[in-house]
């Protein structure tokens, strides 16, 4: 534990040095990323926490002074959910949720927009702006306020609806000039920009008594495409390919990772059976594909060349560390344990390193605080983990 608190601390002292160096201000690639983990580093230490503050405030003036950037991933909307996370968790006082009343409008505007361009993106496009909105109604209590996110969320079910038969017949046939997922025009089968994202944002919608039956059915058609994709025949280095191709082609060498490969599509599929639908197929099928990863050790079989939380060991090791917690299987505890021992073992902390929640210092912090900290700290939600 020594080892780890002290990478805690070095990885803190990087941020609170570097921090201006970053121009994005979004949760996952931007400054606000940095700003959760150092709100999350304060408490846990019980410290002031100076920094995430000034990060916030920074982030407030750039805004003022014209940025304009609206995604979850870098900009406006990723600032807005970290923001409504520390409200939340209790890290910041609720007066500053008159910041997001603004901002609640824009997202609105972005979600119509998105939907209009066909760009349903985690990232990028649709589905994170939508969840921050259903984030936004749990704090709500006005009443047109709820409407606006109620309408917006209508629409995104509408859309999906319509998008469906799309997929299905992709990539021929599709009346669809552009299927925006990630920045190709590709069916991708991942968390961070394709179907796993779609059926995560699904379920989350489900919790909201209204909209239960219609998004729940929605979900379990798009699990069934997915699993049209599952490699049955263990023939392969992972069982979901990263995505299908304009030309159809399909190949089955995703990386064990968050992002795009086994690793976010089990976990996501385990997680939403155990938080949101409850059903057991979903549930069995997580654990299978999980399992599927266990001894992908190697480079050649994992793919893994980073010690990053997004595509590296860290992010292999919180999935497995999550599962675990959730199945109590030792074999999920011993591969944590391993990619915990490689992450520690390759983790580099210095002026050059990147600071960011996805692929840098500040996912790697948080994944550490998680082992430090006897609470659960909740900053996963950004990765709808």
């Amino acid at each position: 534990m020594d080892l780890i608190e002290s990478k805690i601390h070095l990885i803190n002292d990087q941020i609170t040095s570097n921090f201006q160096k970053i121009n994005e201000i979004g949760v996952l690639a931007g400054l606000c990323g940095l700003a959760l983990f150092n709100f999350h580093y304060s408490r846990t230490f019980n410290k002031e926490s100076s920094i995430g503050n000034t990060i916030l405030e920074k982030c407030i003036l750039k805004i003022n002074d014209g940025y304009t950037k609206p995604t979850y991933c870098n900009g406006i909307i990723g600032f807005a959910w970290v923001i409504n996370h520390l409200i939340k968790e209790k890290l910041i006082d609720d007066n500053n949720s008159e910041v997001l009343y603004e901002i609640d409008d824009y997202n609105h505007e972005w979600i119509d927009f998105s939907v209009k361009d066909n760009n349903f993106d985690f990232f990028h496009g649709t589905i994170g702006y939508l969840n921050y909105s259903i984030d936004r109604y749990t704090a709500l209590t006005n009443s047109k306020d709820l409407e606006k996110i109620e309408k917006s969320i209508t629409l995104v079910l509408g859309y999906l609806s319509e998008l469906l038969p799309e997929i299905e017949i992709y990539p021929n046939g599709s009346k669809k000039s552009d299927i925006k997922m990630s920045f190709q025009n590709n069916v991708i089968f991942g968390l961070a920009h394709g179907i796993s994202s779609i059926i995560f944002i699904l379920n989350k919608i489900s919790t909201i008594p209204k909209f239960n039956l219609k998004s729940q059915l929605l979900s379990d058609q798009y699990l069934a495409y997915l699993l049209k994709y599952k490699d049955d025949t263990n023939s392969c280095i992972s069982l979901f390919p990263n995505f299908l191709s304009q030309k159809g082609v399909v190949k089955y060498q995703s990386a064990l990772t968050w992002c795009s490969g086994d690793l976010g599509i089990g976990i996501n599929l385990l997680n939403t059976s155990v938080r949101y639908n409850h059903k057991e197929n979903y549930k069995t099928v997580g654990i299978e594909i999980l399992e599927h990863g266990l001894h992908r050790t190697t480079l050649d079989k994992s793919l893994l060349k980073t010690d990053c939380l997004c595509h590296g060991y860290f992010g292999a090791y919180k999935i497995f560390s999550d599962a675990y917690k959730t199945t109590k299987k030792e074999d999920f505890l011993k591969a944590s344990n391993y990619w915990l021992d490689l992450g520690l073992k390759n983790i580099t902390i210095n002026n050059d390193s990147d600071l960011t929640i996805l692929n840098g210092l500040s996912g790697i912090g948080l994944t550490l605080l998680d082992i430090y900290s006897s609470k659960k700290l909740n900053w996963e939600e950004c990765l709808f983990l």
